[in-house]
């Protein structure tokens, strides 16, 4: 069972939702995040959400409950979401810490190019929800 992130942000009713796989920046969640502590800002995994993760390892009738057209499976009031700023300036620190140094944390198997345009990737969602005033979260799911 592999699992990433995804990339979500509350727009009310709806939920845009970023499904380009983020899986290197779960899989190096404890590095970047003792990365994060280093550079005075707050963890990526604080703006983890675990709702999709959780539902789907339900093991009850309740899953067959949700509307069939929608790929989420859960309602956004269910869902823990986040200021998109705070995680922004995570992310650019992040990143940029890695740009200059990649050597700074352990890739182990990963390419930093490949770290590197994940974390590109979740700053234009982060500047998508910032412009647009709406909350979001890191979904992690399966």
């Amino acid at each position: 069972m592999s699992e990433t992130i995804w990339i979500n942000i509350n727009n009310g009713d709806d939920i845009d939702c970023n499904e380009e796989d983020h899986s290197i920046m779960l899989a190096l969640t404890d590095e970047l995040d003792i990365l994060a502590g280093t550079l005075g800002v707050k963890p990526l995994s604080a703006f983890y959400d675990y709702t999709d993760m959780e539902y789907n390892l339900k093991e009850d009738d309740d899953q067959e409950d949700y509307e069939e057209e929608s790929d989420i499976a859960w309602s956004n009031d269910q869902a823990t979401w986040f200021n998109a700023e705070e995680a922004y300036g995570s992310v650019t620190a992040i990143l940029e810490s890695l740009e200059a140094n990649p050597e700074v944390i352990s890739l182990g198997d990963y390419d930093i190019d490949d770290l590197i345009w994940e974390l590109e990737d979740s700053q234009t969602e982060l500047e998508k929800a910032i412009e647009a005033e709406q909350p979001f979260h890191f979904c992690i799911v399966m």
